[in-house]
């Protein structure tokens, strides 16, 4: 399957990408290709964004932040603080 790989573009926000950056080398990804590959988890709750997200951070154990949360759960949203901004 490695072999079938699939070219994509995305556009993002300055600050979204500084995110996704950070976040790829804080996770051990081989960049941000590889990251994107992978399913995001929320920082809150711990399950696949399979929808938007929004940007905020929470450390998730020493030493290790999550950037990504639901913007459609209420309480994830809320542990994000992307709406206090």
């Amino acid at each position: 399957m490695a072999d079938n790989k699939v070219k994509v573009s995305l556009f993002l926000e300055p600050e979204v990408a500084r995110a996704l950056k950070v976040q790829a080398a804080r996770q051990g990804a081989g960049g941000v290709s590889e990251h994107v590959s992978n399913t995001y988890l929320c920082a809150h709750c711990r399950e696949p964004i399979t929808d938007e997200f929004v940007v905020g951070i929470k450390m998730i154990s020493p030493g290790t932040f999550g950037v990504f949360f639901h913007k459609n759960r209420k309480e994830c949203f809320a542990a994000s603080k992307a709406g206090s901004r």
